[in-house]
């Protein structure tokens, strides 16, 4: 059956149906219902990535605290540390020299002869200026480690729902975020500029990329020109030292702070930058997928329309897949639900007046042949 031949009456309250349901989802998603939800189903298209072989992590994993003893290492093992990478182009520390000691001036000689390293400041209290989040205090190396090595800012901003997903590279005016730096350094040039939120794509679960024990390269077990050339992230692994958050890749594994770097690094590389889809085009898009449910209703059979409709559907997520490749995150919960509640809004329509057409028929009837041959 073909439902060409509904009445204007009939078009228009399909329609009305229609933008009932967008607007109602329109109301939903302007005010966040469901983000959370969006948010944990677009986790699952990160991933699947190969690891650039130039970037390796040098870790303060449970065989270094076994070997070197007690945290924190005495600062000596991290100077052995640096010289013995020094055929590596850029190093970064993620780790915190805050306290003073003194091995600083032993360490701070071992950064200065190097020329290459990063080291960390960090932040401990934020607030928000013009819309932005700030860093105000804020923690910094002995003076005899500070004037050794370039700085940056190693603080990672977690979202409400305890997922890592971006770092927010605008919380200082004074230092550049690490992983920027690490980019900057081993490239010499600036990274982007202008992104706020940088979106990681992240290259798979916790644990994805080269790693050394830190105890080897202290040690020199490890040869030299196995760093050559390449970005060597040194932080901590281990559970024990607690520097590890959950990320959309984590599938229930919590990954070390400085993997985090390792694939924020990565996506500066290979320029694989992320974008999530414009409030506008949500809204759009929704907008555009209501009206096609009620032209697949008004021009196919009525057999037809589900299996249309969850095409359609089916369609648009696979979509949502093939354009994430591109750096494009859709919103992969209100066009589905757009489908589904107009399609759900019609049929209840349909039956709701073909009831009372029924009814209506059969008050006719009643009037003229008995209730038995109605019924």
């Amino acid at each position: 059956m073909i439902l060409k031949h509904l009445s204007k009456k009939q078009v228009v309250r399909i329609g009305l149906v229609a933008l009932a349901s967008f607007l109602v989802l329109s109301l939903f998603y302007s005010i966040g219902m469901f983000s959370n939800i969006e948010a944990k189903l677009s986790d699952n298209l990160y991933g699947g990535k190969r690891p650039l072989n130039n970037i390796i992590i040098v870790a303060i994993d449970d065989d270094s605290l076994q070997e070197l003893g007690r945290w924190p290492f005495n600062r000596s093992y991290f100077a052995d540390t640096i010289f013995n990478l020094h055929e590596a182009k850029v190093v970064g520390m993620d780790v915190a020299f805050f306290e003073p000691t003194v091995d600083d001036l032993v360490l701070g000689q071992a950064l200065e002869a190097a020329g290459n390293v990063i080291i960390p400041v960090e932040y401990t209290n934020f607030e928000y200026r013009d819309g932005r989040l700030v860093g105000t205090n804020i923690l910094v190396p002995p003076e005899a480690i500070r004037k050794a090595a370039g700085l940056a800012y190693v603080n990672i901003v977690t979202d409400p729902d305890g997922i890592t997903r971006a770092i927010n590279t605008d919380i200082s005016d004074d230092y550049p975020t690490f992983a920027f730096e690490v980019y900057r350094k081993y490239f010499r040039r600036e990274p982007p500029q202008g992104q706020g939120c940088f979106l990681i794509n992240y290259v798979g679960p916790p644990g994805s990329f080269k790693t050394v024990s830190l105890a080897d390269v202290a040690k020199g077990r490890i040869d030299p020109e196995e760093f050559s050339g390449k970005i060597v992230l040194i932080g901590a692994t281990s559970p024990d030292l607690h520097d590890e958050y959950f990320v959309p890749t984590s599938n229930g594994k919590a990954m070390p702070g400085v993997e985090i770097h390792a694939n924020t690094v990565q996506t500066l590389i290979n320029r694989e930058y992320l974008t999530i889809e414009p409030d506008w085009a949500v809204l759009l898009t929704i907008f555009l997928f209501t009206l096609f449910v009620v032209l697949i209703f008004y021009l196919s059979p009525v057999w037809l329309a589900p299996i249309i409709n969850l095409a359609m559907l089916i369609a648009y997520l696979l979509f949502a897949i093939f354009v994430f490749n591109y750096g494009i995150i859709l919103n992969i919960i209100y066009v589905p639900l757009s489908i589904i509640l107009s399609y759900i809004g019609i049929v209840l329509y349909f039956y709701i007046s073909e009831k009372k057409e029924r009814e209506k028929v059969a008050g006719a009837f009643s009037k003229y042949v008995s209730p038995k041959i109605i019924k």
